[in-house]
């Protein structure tokens, strides 16, 4: 069961001279690190897509140069069926 505190609380605020100034400062400088944390997060996620994709990009065109370089006969070129992001 969630106990009421908000007795406490007020009784708190009467007393205390930097409740409202050091407290709610404190709560807002929280949000702002969890935002600005989130913001760094997706950054972050959005960088490890980009370099799935380079590396998938990258395994293409390996095979594609491994194709060319093992290319014997001038007039056919083993290219498989790739579909390039």
């Amino acid at each position: 069961m969630v106990r009421d505190r908000m007795p406490e609380l007020r009784a708190y605020q009467n007393n205390s001279t930097t409740f409202g100034k050091g407290f709610l400062q404190d709560v807002h400088i929280q949000i702002y690190q969890n935002k600005k944390l989130k913001e760094v997060l997706d950054k972050v996620e959005g960088i490890r897509d980009l370099i799935q994709l380079i590396a998938e990009n990258t395994a293409i065109i390996r095979n594609l140069h491994n194709n060319v370089l093992s290319y014997t006969n001038k007039g056919k070129i083993k290219v498989p069926n790739v579909v390039l992001i």
